[in-house]
């Protein structure tokens, strides 16, 4: 476990593999919020009760986003950033 993490079987963990997309963290936390993936996700819960169902890592793994390329995700992270920082102070 890294240091400032949270560690849990409980969770799956996302990283960049490419350090240079850590700077998009603000555009890719906005696609896991789409109604679209909450709904996927959804549909793939297993488990029998309310505190146990989980999304199988392959179910998250294989939802398809529609990702632009990176001059534009890199607008798009702009604005975002500057959305949260409004929210944010």
């Amino acid at each position: 476990c890294e240091e400032n993490s949270i560690c849990s079987t409980e969770f799956i963990v996302l990283k960049f593999i490419d350090k240079k997309y850590e700077k998009l963290i603000n555009y890719f936390t906005a696609l896991f919020h789409l109604k679209e993936f909450n709904q996927y996700m959804t549909s793939n819960v297993t488990g029998t009760s309310s505190s146990h169902q989980r999304v199988r890592t392959e179910d998250v793994l294989e939802f398809e986003f529609s990702v632009f390329s990176g001059k534009e995700m890199l607008k798009i992270a702009h604005r975002i950033n500057k959305i949260s920082e409004l929210i944010n102070g």
